[in-house]
């Protein structure tokens, strides 16, 4: 009879590797809340750049305004931008205030001037200089049309040289004009001194930012390298385990549970780690604008691709404000709504951020060769950022006349009500001009449609079954379900397919789908296919 080993022979191994991977676990854990903490107070040196920006740029505005005001006032001719600042101002701009209490102190002056003088005339018919509601302010001060030059005869000496006087004194008020117009420049060109240095501020402040992100991302993910090698060594030791006691049988039915069971809980913990480090790490980045809108009348706008472009109608964009080339990928990241409207918190309670396009849109008809009209069909915030003319588009997928091909694997529940609805976004994504080259269909464990070619360019991810939750049966069919879709994501990648999530992929082609599902949730889109799913390759008995 063959020698058996003892019970506890060959477990050291795999406690050691288990430990390793529980203290690998903790210690990202603490590092990804540093990080936050880093990322939240660049964020804030931003914002406070920012705030200091938008003063500085409303007081040059008002500076501008008065400039113009005074030169007006001395009869100095105006730019085309001076003139259209004084345009249309609403009554209660504070410059019409200072315009009116301007032509009162002149009146006055001219009024004090009369009364001294004995002179028998009205200031207000000799100097007018009114201001329409909503209209444009004259550029200089003129004779008033009540002027009557028999009722103020030349040929008297004294009253010639009374006006004269008079005239003077308007002279020497228009001097006082030209220095409050030149102080004016003068704070003008102060407002635009301060204005620079505050832009200088806020570009070092983003600058820091993108250095800082980048630094801790590339950290992040050499620690989840680590982490994810780990956890293969602790799998290959329980495999190679388990063949030694099918081999010996000598081990009893409880040690097999309690390791199996131990597997299930670091399969748990590396999905709670997947899910922090997806919040932090952006997997596909953002392609060039493909084209902007010039136009938007209701939910109808026209944008500036058409035939010249090959496009066609049912392709889908993601738009993005004029200035996102500059502020980059971070300044779109939001917070997440579900389904019902209500912010997502992971279980830590914290809340969930992801990047949002500014909208989407879906291409309705072509017009010409370089116009075609659309529709708006998704706004995350149509109150204070609705999509406008200049906005741009976007789709990674779409190319001028063709379109990049993809693949589709995993659970995708489009409207967040618990039911797999993958056949049915493989059929919209088609529509919109995206070539589906197939989908791994859970319920044979074989591709549908088609496989995974060497020019499928992104294999897009759907979401995984929760392992924990509804007793070991269900775990362990779970399992399955996890092995079927990673036979999949390995079919891709030997293809040299790159592999993007799908709430990573679809904000970028103008795709709408649910948001921030929950585990439960998940569960409940899976549980069709528990049964269907092939058991995993059982471990190779040693020789």
């Amino acid at each position: 009879m063959a020698k058996t080993k003892p019970a506890g022979e060959g477990k050291i191994g795999l406690i050691l590797a288990l430990t390793f991977f529980v203290i690998t676990s903790i210690a990202l854990g603490v590092f990804a809340y540093q990080f936050n903490a880093e990322v939240e107070g660049a964020n804030n040196k931003a914002k406070e750049a920012k705030d200091n920006e938008q003063k500085v740029k409303d007081s040059l505005i008002a500076e501008q305004k008065r400039v113009a005001l005074y030169k007006s006032f001395a009869g100095v001719e105006l730019s085309a931008d001076e003139k259209r600042v004084l345009t249309g101002l609403p009554g209660t701009d504070p410059l019409r205030a200072e315009q009116q209490a301007l032509m009162a102190s002149t009146i006055a002056g001219l009024q004090s001037v009369a009364t001294a003088e004995k002179l028998d005339f009205d200031p207000k018919d000799f100097l007018v200089w009114d201001w329409p509601a909503n209209g444009t302010l004259p550029e200089s001060p003129r004779s008033g049309s009540k002027v009557q030059p028999a009722r103020y005869p030349t040929t008297m000496p004294k009253e010639s040289l009374r006006l004269i006087a008079a005239a003077e004194r308007i002279r020497l008020t228009a001097n006082t004009a030209k220095q409050n117009a030149d102080a004016a420049v003068a704070a003008y060109n102060a407002a635009a001194a301060d204005y620079a240095k505050a832009k200088e501020l806020l570009d070092a402040a983003r600058t820091a930012t993108v250095k800082e992100k980048a630094d801790v991302v590339a950290t992040v993910a050499k620690a989840k390298d680590a982490a994810a090698a780990a956890f293969v060594d602790v799998s290959s030791d329980f495999r190679k385990k388990e063949g030694e006691s099918r081999l010996a049988r000598n081990q009893s039915e409880a040690e097999k549970r309690s390791l199996e069971q131990s597997l299930q809980d670091k399969q748990q913990q590396l999905d709670d780690q997947r899910r922090k480090d997806d919040a932090t790490l952006a997997v596909l980045p953002f392609d060039l604008p493909k084209g902007k809108v010039v136009s938007r009348r209701g939910n109808q706008v026209e944008i500036n691709l058409g035939r010249a472009d090959k496009l066609q109608t049912g392709v889908t964009f993601s738009v993005q404000p004029i200035d996102y080339t500059e502020k980059g990928e971070q300044s779109r990241n939001r917070q997440v709504y579900d389904a019902r409207g209500k912010p997502v918190r992971d279980r830590d309670g914290n809340p969930v951020r992801a990047f949002q396009p500014k909208g989407s849109l879906v291409v309705t008809e072509v017009l010409g060769a370089n116009l075609s009209r659309a529709l708006v069909t998704d706004e995350y915030d149509g109150t204070r950022e609705p999509v406008m003319e200049g906005d741009l588009l976007y789709n990674a997928s779409w190319q001028k006349g063709t379109s990049d091909h993809i693949v589709l694997y995993g659970i995708f529940d489009k409207d967040g009500d618990g039911t797999d609805d993958i056949k049915q976004v493989v059929a919209e994504l088609k529509k919109a001009g995206v070539i589906v080259d197939g989908y791994w269909d859970l319920a044979t464990g074989k591709w549908a449609g088609g496989v995974p070619t060497e020019r499928t360019a992104y294999a897009i991810q759907g979401e995984y079954p929760v392992l924990s939750g509804g007793g070991q049966g269900l775990a362990n069919e779970r399992l399955n379900l996890k092995a079927s879709l990673d036979t999949a994501k390995a079919d891709a990648e030997k293809k040299g397919t790159k592999v993007i999530k799908s709430r990573e992929y679809f904000p970028r082609v103008g795709y709408k789908v649910a948001q921030g599902l929950t585990d439960d949730t998940v569960n409940q889109a899976a549980a069709k296919y528990l049964q269907a799913a092939p058991p995993p390759a059982a471990p190779e008995m040693p020789k």
